[in-house]
């Protein structure tokens, strides 16, 4: 006589992370956290880092498998890449899930289909690549994304409408109620002034980095008592010194953190917070004066008026149809000195803010894209064999159409100099 189970098993998530660092990843790990809590066993493949949050999301995982992410934009990567396949293969081999969840790999899209697993790509932020060509190797998964940028990027690639889903809730934060106390002894003139900008310092976010300490010298030149705090890590650090350089006496008032473990600790202390994405909103949620900035050497107050123009761009300072001075900025901490500034302005943000993007939202959001995406898991089984040699032969064709682009792309440029 067979005995009854009355355990019922586990439905096992594979999600791919492109590395244990960033923005992107904590935000994943809400979605780690929400899993675990609904009986979901959590494998995950990345690019481990020495970032805590390894060993946070330890924790809740299964298994954590040190793979390096596939790209296709560095050629002198092949070898590794190859190598990726091959890992990124027996991985899902050997654990066999029930579900797959790729941030933009779009390996695991093609995995997914000759293993025939339900796969749903997830773009975190950043901005989807531009060539339908690339974007067809998701096979119409669905697609979970953070911002209507994305989403507006997607259809326009002619990805369908009814795969996509805009997912911004992901941020958990406690409020600082204490918020007015800490405003109002900016009236002390002895009391600095800390701004604060959190950053990778790497490629890509230098132009933001640099405008701050333009700003930062700007500030000095008005007699102004304060400090910019730099928190981030980054292969460009040298750069940033280098430019630090430019202007006599200013590493008085700059200070480069570097990795900062508790960045909590650093949101509690600034006045003026600085940055993109996550970066920004998670303190302007804490009740800080938010800016955000861009690659353009602009900035944008967060504020009513600017809020549906960063929203939809997820606060990336992308396509802002609103700019911000540093005269403007400079307006905002006299008058914070003076106590004239609008200290209720600072709680409306926060409200606003938390309505798209509080984590608290977000579980019954992610569950039904989840069991819409997973209920018709049907497995058949494939030859192992065949599998890899589609999978290599796929990635051989996405080498191809990256070759293809870059050649254009110069062709192009070449032609636009000429």
């Amino acid at each position: 006589m067979k005995k009854n189970s009355s355990r019922k098993k586990k439905r096992k998530i594979l999600i791919r992370l492109p590395s244990m660092g960033g923005g992107a990843i904590r935000s994943i790990f809400e979605y780690i956290k929400i899993f675990n809590k609904n009986n979901y066993e959590i494998v995950v493949v990345a690019e481990i880092t020495e970032d805590p949050i390894v060993e946070e999301i330890s924790l809740y995982a299964k298994n954590i498998y040190d793979i390096y992410p596939f790209r296709i934009a560095r050629f002198q990567n092949i070898v590794r890449n190859f190598k990726t396949i091959i890992k990124s293969f027996s991985t899902t081999r050997k654990e066999e899930p029930n579900l797959i969840i790729s941030v933009s790999d779009p390996i695991y899209a093609l995995i997914g289909k000759f293993f025939n697993i339900p796969t749903i790509m997830l773009i975190a932020g950043g901005q989807a690549r531009n060539d339908s060509r690339f974007i067809k190797k998701w096979n119409k998964n669905p697609v979970i994304v953070f911002s209507v940028e994305n989403k507006k990027e997607l259809l326009s690639l002619g990805y369908p409408s009814n795969k996509i889903h805009v997912v911004s809730q992901r941020i958990r934060v406690t409020p600082d109620d204490g918020y007015r106390q800490h405003y109002r002894e900016l009236q002390n003139k002895k009391n600095t002034v800390i701004l604060l900008i959190t950053s990778r310092i790497s490629e890509g976010k230098m132009n933001s980095i640099c405008n701050l300490i333009d700003f930062a010298a700007y500030l000095s030149k008005k007699g102004e008592r304060f400090q910019l705090r730099i928190a981030g890590d980054g292969d460009l650090k040298e750069h940033l010194y280098s430019y630090l350089k430019k202007y006599r006496n200013l590493h008085k008032h700059v200070v480069i953190l570097g990795h900062v473990a508790s960045i909590d600790l650093e949101f509690q202390k600034a006045h003026l917070v600085f940055g993109k994405a996550r970066s920004v909103l998670e303190p302007a949620m804490k009740k800080r004066v938010g800016y955000v900035v861009n690659e353009d050497f602009q900035l944008c107050k967060i504020n009513r008026k600017s809020y549906k123009n960063l929203y939809e761009n997820n606060f990336s300072g992308r396509n802002s149809l609103y700019q911000t001075s540093f005269e403007q900025i400079y307006r905002d901490i006299k008058n914070l000195r003076a106590g004239k500034y609008d200290l209720s302005e600072i709680e409306t943000n926060a409200k606003i803010c938390k309505q798209d993007y509080d984590v608290s939202k977000l579980e019954k959001r992610i569950i039904d894209v989840i069991n819409k995406s997973s209920h018709n898991n049907k497995k058949r089984k494939k030859n192992p064999s065949l599998i890899l040699i589609l999978l290599i032969m796929q990635c051989m064709n996405l080498y191809f159409l990256a070759t293809y682009n870059y050649l254009a792309r110069r062709v192009k440029r070449k032609t636009d100099e000429k």
